[in-house]
C-alpha cells in the first residue's frame, strides 16, 4: 500500500499523472496530437471519503469509523491494508523519522501527512482537519 494507492482510492486517478496515451487527431497533413485532457478539478476529500464510506458500510452504517482523526479507520474506508506493518511502510515512504516502534505517535503523524498530501493533490481539506 503507498500513498498512490490512497490517492487512487479518494480521487479515482492520480492528479498531475500523464495520460495513459496520447490521442491523435486525424488531419489533412497527417496525424496530430489532440489537445490534451483539461485539468481535473479540485476534489472536495471529506465529500469523497463520506461518498466512499456510504457506499461501502450504507447510510446508517453499524459501524462507526472516525477516518477524520484516525489512519486505520481511513485506510479501512478506503478498503486499503491498515495493518501496523502497511501503516509502518506507508510511515517510511512519506518521511516518517520518529520511532516506528511508538504507533500512536506515527499514526497521529501518517494521519495528518496523508490528508496533507491529499490536499496538495487537489483536494479540499478543511482548516480543522489539517
Amino acid at each position: 500500500m503507498s500513498m498512490n494507492d490512497i490517492t487512487m482510492a479518494v480521487f479515482g486517478y492520480l492528479p498531475g499523472a500523464p495520460p495513459a496515451t496520447t490521442q491523435f487527431i486525424d488531419t489533412l497533413d497527417g496525424p496530430i496530437p489532440a489537445p490534451a485532457a483539461a485539468a481535473q478539478p479540485p476534489v472536495d476529500v471529506v465529500t469523497a471519503i463520506n461518498n466512499i464510506c456510504v457506499r461501502k458500510y450504507g447510510p446508517q452504517p453499524q459501524v462507526r469509523l472516525d477516518w477524520a482523526n484516525e489512519i486505520v479507520d481511513l485506510l479501512m474506508v478506503l478498503g486499503l491494508d491498515s495493518s501496523v506493518e502497511a501503516r509502518q511502510a506507508l510511515a517510511a515512504e512519506l518521511g516518517y523519522s520518529g520511532d516506528m516502534n511508538d504507533i500512536e505517535t506515527m499514526d497521529d503523524w501518517l494521519h495528518t501527512e496523508v490528508m496533507n498530501e491529499l490536499f496538495e493533490q487537489s483536494g479540499q481539506i478543511p482548516n480543522e482537519m489539517n
